[in-house]
Parts: C-alpha cells; structure tokens; sequence
C-alpha cells in the first residue's frame, strides 16, 4: 500500500518578512514592478523574477483582488530590494551568496515601511533593529573583520548635524572572515 506524500510547505510570500500589525505597503502588480525597474535603469525580465522566487532569492507575491481581477502583488520596497540583488550580480556574487545575504536587507526594507510613530515597536528599537540589520546585510561586502558599533547622525532639512541625535548602536557582528 504506497503511503501518502506529506504536503510541501508553502514558500513564504513577502507579507512574512513585513511587520506583524504594521500598515501594508503601495503593492504593485507584476507589470508595474517592472515598470519601476525600468524606470530606475533595472533590466529585469518576468522569467528572471519568477527565477529569483524559484531559487528562495526573493519570497513569493501574494495574491489579491486589483483593479477587478486576482493578481500577484508586490511590496513597492522590492523595487530597492532587486536592484540590490542586481547590483550585487554585477559585482560578481552568485546566486547563492545573494540569497544567503538578501534576507537582511529586505528585512530592512520591511521595517523602513513602519510608521515611526507604530504603536507597536519603540522608535529606538525599531532604528536599532533597521541599522543592525543593515550591518549584517553589509558586513560581508564591506569589511573583512568584525563591526562592533554603528554610529547614526541625524542632519537637519539644509544640512546641518543635529547634534543632540548622535546615536551609537552595538551590533557585533561576526563576518566570519580573517581581517588579518
């Protein structure tokens, strides 16, 4: 008697990354994510999107009513987040090394989507959670030893430093890599 296969898990979709309870994002459907690809000089074709979801690179749309019919929707903040991949293709990186660093970075990209003002995370926590996940996203391309303090100035609307917002943020963060 053949035994019943176990279902496979669904891959996650974008809204796994974002906030619990924060507003949701301007969501784009397919054509007009590429759109704004395009527009910002990022040649990416539909097959090479749905390869960045094949390989766990990117996670999946979800799926909802717009303009009358069921589409795939993305988070307008992947328009960022897959110029970094593709940045990071030039710059050599495979696919692997894209996937295994992408994941902070659209982390980062979530939580930039939060209101300052939510309710359910502190400010400072929320800006300490979006620097060190920057670090970490970074940490690998950037620097070959350890980041042990990140240090934030805040500029007025004409440039000037705001010196009572200088904040530092301790992130140790191991790379994993020799700096000697």
């Amino acid at each position: 008697m053949p035994t019943a296969e176990k279902p496979k898990p669904a891959k996650p979709t974008w809204l796994d990354w974002h906030p619990e309870g924060a507003p949701l994002p301007e969501l784009l459907p397919h054509d007009e994510l590429l759109a704004r690809l395009r527009d910002r000089g990022v040649d990416l074709s539909s097959t090479a999107l749905e390869y960045y979801r094949h390989r766990n690179i990117l996670p999946r749309p979800i799926r909802r009513r717009y303009e009358g019919l069921t589409q795939a929707l993305y988070p307008d903040w992947f328009v960022p987040v897959i110029q970094a991949i593709k940045d990071m293709q030039t710059q050599g990186k495979s696919l692997d090394e894209i996937r295994d660093a992408i994941g902070p970075v659209m982390t980062m990209w979530a939580i930039n989507t939060v209101p300052w003002e939510d309710p359910l995370a502190a400010p400072t926590a929320t800006v300490n959670t979006a620097i060190r996940e920057y670090v970490a996203a970074l940490q690998p391309w950037e620097h070959g030893g350890e980041i042990r303090m990140a240090r934030v100035t805040f500029f007025d609307d004409v440039g000037n430093e705001l010196p009572d917002f200088k904040h530092e943020i301790p992130v140790q963060i191991d790379s994993g890599y020799d700096s000697g």
